[in-house]
């Protein structure tokens, strides 16, 4: 009779598919998400997992779906089970132990008995993202076309699918119609604006009962606001929160998902603490007349931020696919901030053009670079030039 070692030969596998996972997460573009979980069924989709997107710097894990109850036949609920957090960060470097600890959570709050019952999937969520030949995974190209909705409700419809495939389903709305995301660290909520092609991602961060706070917390947002480049602090009346907003003309699913991350960090981060230090920016004018002008200033700033970063996106997919006639329609056709991305535009090109010889006298490949960058901005400040002519001519 030969004997089986049945404990023995999951251990190896286990091993084996954490030396897999490692390798995927190390193979992982910006933007890019990993899923990680058992199928129901025969669908595609995997109620029990574990996401993984990539960032510049880091790894942010979401957990969604548990065990169904053993004999019961029921689907997993959207909620991940006890012990493991809605969402964690990890450091890019550390693809090991993250591994590790995913197999751990797998193994132990999942109640995975063998990783031949899990999947491995990988979508692509920037255009540097490779499509790999991998066994047993699932890999969706990018499209390099621009998507331009046509109307509120086809933007609703993108983002939630956009939201789905990395915070998993089903999800839930509020009575005003947004979609709700339950974190470890409080809800985050996502609206798409009727009146303009605009994503919202925000979050409550405190209620006041007493002025002394609601003027320290005017001061603390006004402070925050002077440097962050896509959250905006806001108070009002007796509330204040935090919003990113996306400019969503052509839609971009990887400026959405910066969005929310945005937030995430904001709500890791504690969002506001009555015992900070608020007297940085505090406003000068009782009335809050001044705040209302730096929250418009800023709003206008991040408009002029996310519509260069999709022309960007887009030129860094397709090399020229970005014509005068969709730029201008990126820009919403509002001339003055095609003339202000204009200014930075040839700004960034002096710049660059001046760091030329500096950089030849350390290095000739940095001083090649900047020639790449000087070049590359002056065909930007010709693309928004013509794109300002269609505005003008429209």
């Amino acid at each position: 009779m030969v004997k089986v070692d049945v404990d023995g030969s999951a251990e190896v596998a286990w091993r084996a598919f954490e030396h897999r996972l490692t390798a995927e997460l190390l193979e992982l573009s910006v933007g890019d998400v990993l899923r990680v979980g058992v199928p129901i069924g025969r669908g595609t989709r995997s109620p029990i997992a574990l996401h993984f997107r990539a960032r510049p710097a880091t790894l942010l894990a979401i957990a969604t779906g548990s065990p169904p109850v053993r004999g019961a036949g029921s689907l997993p609920s959207r909620q991940p089970p006890a012990g493991i957090p809605r969402t964690k960060v990890f450091r890019i470097g550390a693809e090991p132990a993250t591994a590790a600890w995913t197999i751990g959570a797998l193994r132990e709050s999942y109640d995975v008995v063998h990783p031949a019952f899990l999947t491995i999937g990988r979508q692509g969520g920037s255009a540097t993202a490779r499509s790999r030949n991998v066994p047993g995974s699932e890999h969706t190209a990018t499209s390099r076309a621009p998507v331009v909705p046509a109307t509120p409700d086809e933007l609703e419809d993108l983002v939630e699918r956009t939201i789905t495939a990395v915070w998993g389903s089903p999800l839930r709305r509020d009575h005003d119609g947004d979609l709700v995301l339950e974190g470890d660290h409080g809800p985050i909520y996502v609206r798409v604006r009727r009146d303009r092609p605009v994503v919202e991602v925000f979050s409550v961060l405190a209620w006041f009962d007493r002025p002394d706070q609601i003027e320290r917390a005017v001061a603390f947002a006004n402070a925050r606001n002077t440097w962050s480049s896509l959250t905006t602090y806001v108070v009002n009346d007796s509330i204040m929160f935090a919003r990113a907003s996306v400019w969503c003309l052509p839609y971009q699913p990887s400026n959405v998902l910066v969005g929310l991350d945005a937030l995430l960090d904001v709500l890791r981060e504690g969002g506001w603490s009555d015992d900070e230090d608020q007297s940085e920016g505090a406003a000068e004018d009782a009335d809050g007349s001044e705040d209302q002008e730096v929250a418009d200033d800023h709003g206008r700033a991040q408009e002029l931020e996310v519509a260069m970063l999709t022309i960007a996106h887009l030129e860094v997919a397709e090399e020229g696919s970005v014509s005068p006639a969709l730029a201008a329609k990126i820009y919403a056709y509002d001339r003055d901030l095609l003339l202000a991305a204009i200014r930075d535009a040839e700004t960034q090109e002096i710049n660059w053009r001046s760091s030329i010889e500096e950089a030849r006298q350390r290095d000739d490949d940095e001083a090649r670079v900047c020639g790449i960058e000087a070049t590359s901005w002056q065909r930007t400040v010709g693309l928004l030039r013509a794109a300002l002519r269609v505005t003008i001519e429209r």
